[in-house]
């Protein structure tokens, strides 16, 4: 397929009111206090990955142990202790498994 051909179907996913040549206006759901969670397990963790000892924030991400979609409350999603702080390839390995 080439590049417009498989651009042109991509483009015939959304509504044509809401396409503006290679952009498309989106109503986004953001969640509100992933920067205080991962404020918590930099701190809880000492700044460092949980299991290398990497102390790099910027490749460091707060992982959620019990996933943020099947939290059962606000703070539940937000405890300390449901999560890791890992290195940005841990991460991955840990959400894909």
């Amino acid at each position: 397929m080439d590049f417009e051909a498989a651009f042109t179907t991509e483009l015939a996913q959304f509504p044509p009111e809401l396409v503006r040549g290679t952009e498309v206006e989106r109503l986004v759901r953001q969640r509100v206090g992933q920067q205080t969670f991962r404020q918590a397990m930099l701190d809880y963790w000492g700044g460092a990955c949980a299991v290398t000892g990497i102390a790099i924030p910027d490749v460091l991400r707060a992982s959620h142990a019990k996933p943020w979609a099947e939290c059962a409350s606000d703070a539940e999603r937000l405890d300390v202790f449901n999560g890791f702080l890992l290195s940005a390839s841990l991460d991955v390995l840990f959400v894909v498994s």
